[in-house]
């Protein structure tokens, strides 16, 4: 039986976590589709995208209790439940704000490119999804040395373990187990 061609599976959509954790942030709503570049209307630039019409920028106090923030709630929401450009696009806003070479930033890009591979993995697009695991271990072992083995809540020597597992697996990994 011949394999599916590359186009063909590049329309499936990423499928809920058949058992999701339960949100962390209840006060954001997840959007109604998990965006695959090329297959869905764009969240923002497109007039069907689901956040056309209100992009959601959220406030986000680098010296703040993370734990205590809308936005680093919905990031993980979203990674969680296989949102990866969108769980991409929130950590990149508070890297954004994040200054300097800190811990903090290094967690965020090892978390922006986490979902960066796992999107590309679904995409089929492989080296350039294993050159963003490779990215993405490297900076979350290096926040981990830096700041310890749990930061803002995040286990990160378990969430390294579970992205190098998706090469082998194909499975979703989640930040928290």
């Amino acid at each position: 039986m011949p394999l599916p061609s590359r186009r063909k599976f590049l329309t499936l959509d990423i499928p809920p976590p058949p058992e999701p954790v339960p949100l962390r942030c209840t006060a954001i709503a997840l959007p109604p589709y998990r965006y695959i570049p090329g297959v869905h209307p764009h969240p923002i630039r497109h007039p069907d995208g689901h956040a056309h019409t209100h992009p959601r920028p959220l406030s986000f106090i680098i010296t703040a209790p993370w734990a205590d923030q809308h936005i680093w709630n919905h990031g993980l929401d979203l990674f969680d439940h296989r949102y990866y450009w969108e769980s991409h696009e929130v950590f990149e806003q508070m890297w954004h704000a994040c200054k300097g070479k800190t811990g903090e930033r290094l967690l965020l890009q090892g978390l922006i490119q986490a979902a960066a591979f796992r999107l590309k993995w679904h995409q089929q697009q492989e080296r350039p999804a294993l050159k963003l695991l490779d990215a993405s271990t490297n900076k979350l072992q290096h926040a981990s040395e830096t700041l310890g083995p749990i930061v803002h809540g995040v286990p990160i020597l378990n969430l390294i373990q579970r992205l190098c597992q998706v090469p082998t697996t194909a499975h979703w990994p989640t930040i928290y187990p």
